[in-house]
């Protein structure tokens, strides 16, 4: 199982994720200032949206249709 996740940063943005590792731990280091390179810079305030995919590839697919989105 893999996810996409999207966290609402405190200027308003969101910001889309899939994590190489578990959830918890990957969004811990986002609100802990060590994630990414953009979530450091724009602080994280509350998680949006998460989603559990079936296969990694399904999830990977998933956060590439949502970039393209904006």
């Amino acid at each position: 199982m893999s996810w996409v996740y999207m966290l609402r940063c405190r200027n308003g943005k969101l910001y889309t994720g899939f994590p190489g590792r578990p959830l918890r731990h990957r969004l811990a280091e986002h609100f802990s200032g060590r994630g990414g390179g953009y979530t450091p810079q724009n602080s994280p305030g509350r998680a949006a949206f998460g989603k559990k995919y079936r296969s990694h590839k399904a999830a990977r697919n998933a956060e590439n249709f949502i970039k393209n989105l904006f």
